[in-house]
């Protein structure tokens, strides 16, 4: 995967003009049963010499065992985000190519600034959520409404130390596609248990996640291992 020079570019100068502390990002790869795995690699190298603050990590599994207790490897390319020493719980699962490109970038900057894109009082209203998320968002890259979930969620993990964000290319995980019968996307799947098609504004999304609290507390939380079942919230 090769970005053109005049991408290169402009992607070098908003890493020049927004970003502030180190960011470390992480690629986790392997060679065998990993069509993506190549181009990710080419990303990442193609990155890094972008801003002297932004650092990236390639890394086989198989041959490195330093590896944190709480990173998925089921499924690749995947790359984790850093900062501080701190991690997120930020996951982009495959190449982010397309639309998610400004996705992966912006959550770079985020870190880097550490400070939420969202506006102030929706930040305050995640902040006040008390259950653990896990947000998980299936997109590809064609799709120009998937950014706006990714971003949500992305947004969300920063902001909360009990979200965790999990944001999927399906087309390279048809098996995940399978197993949670997805036929649209945006899809955004919140502990396993609600299941949101299509985009939201932030506001909506928010309420969602609230009233999502509410629930568990009367029924009690669901088990992220339970798939496929759930409530389904069509906006």
């Amino acid at each position: 995967m090769r970005i053109p020079a005049e991408s290169l570019e402009e992607i070098r100068k908003t890493l020049t003009t927004y970003m502030l502390n180190p960011v470390d990002v992480y690629l986790y790869t392997q060679t065998l049963n990993c069509p993506t795995c190549p181009d990710a690699e080419s990303l990442a190298k193609q990155l890094e010499p972008l801003h002297p603050a932004l650092f990236l990590h390639i890394i086989n599994p198989l041959l490195d065992k330093n590896i944190p207790a709480d990173v998925d490897l089921q499924y690749l390319p995947l790359w984790r985000f850093e900062s501080q020493k701190t991690d997120p719980g930020i996951r982009f699962y495959g190449l982010p190519a397309g639309y998610e490109f400004a996705v992966f970038i912006e959550t770079i900057l985020t870190l880097s600034q550490n400070q939420p894109a969202l506006e102030q009082p929706y930040v305050e209203r995640i902040q006040r959520l008390q259950h653990a998320f896990h947000i998980k968002v299936f997109v590809t890259p064609t799709c120009p409404y998937c950014p706006q979930m990714a971003m949500l969620a992305t947004q969300s993990a920063f902001i909360h130390p009990k979200i965790r964000s999990s944001i999927f290319e399906i087309e390279e995980f048809p098996q995940l596609a399978q197993q949670y019968n997805i036929r649209s996307v945006p899809l955004t799947i919140i502990n396993d248990s609600l299941f949101i098609p299509g985009a939201l504004p932030p506001d909506e999304f928010i309420r969602q996640l609230e009233n999502h609290e509410s629930l568990e507390e009367k029924v009690g939380p669901h088990d992220d291992n339970d798939k496929g079942t759930g409530l389904i919230i069509i906006p």
